[in-house]
């Protein structure tokens, strides 16, 4: 059906397998899914400029802003034209592309913050239940203790 992992779930891909790692098969896969999901009438073409210069998730983490997006473009405006992308197509399909890392963006941010949440959570749990073993540990200790200095007497 043409879905990534990704599309199915976000939040639990994003704090699976971080946008700071994602390869360039990754960035692939997803400006792939989001230019169709958002009907962007030359993705593939836009995909061969990706690909060439080899866009990994570092490299869209630093142009998932607007601004940085458009510098982006402008400096490979001329190899975005000689892949079949005209200037009409370029000024119409960027603020699409914008829109998708826009959402990446917000993705992302959303999964570091339940992975946050849950990392405190498990650390929270983790020391709930060391709390209770030691809690164990002197009752029992107490109770040979108590034994032994009755045996004692």
């Amino acid at each position: 059906n043409e879905k990534t992992a990704r599309d199915l779930n976000p939040l639990l891909m994003d704090e699976v397998h971080p946008l700071k790692r994602w390869t360039v098969e990754d960035a692939h896969a997803w400006a792939e899914s989001a230019g169709l999901k958002v009907k962007i009438e030359h993705t593939y073409d836009w995909l061969k400029i990706f690909d060439a210069y080899q866009l990994d998730g570092r490299g869209l983490v630093d142009i998932w802003t607007k601004q940085k997006f458009e510098d982006y473009v402008d400096e490979r405006l001329a190899d975005l034209t000689r892949v079949g992308v005209n200037t009409d197509a370029i000024e119409e399909e960027t603020p699409r592309w914008i829109y998708c890392l826009e959402q990446l963006k917000l993705d992302a941010k959303n999964a570091q913050k339940t992975k946050r949440r849950r990392e405190a959570a498990a650390r929270a749990e983790a020391e709930r239940r060391q709390a209770i073993r030691d809690e164990q540990r002197r009752a029992k200790l107490r109770g040979k203790l108590d034994k032994g200095a009755a045996h004692v007497l």
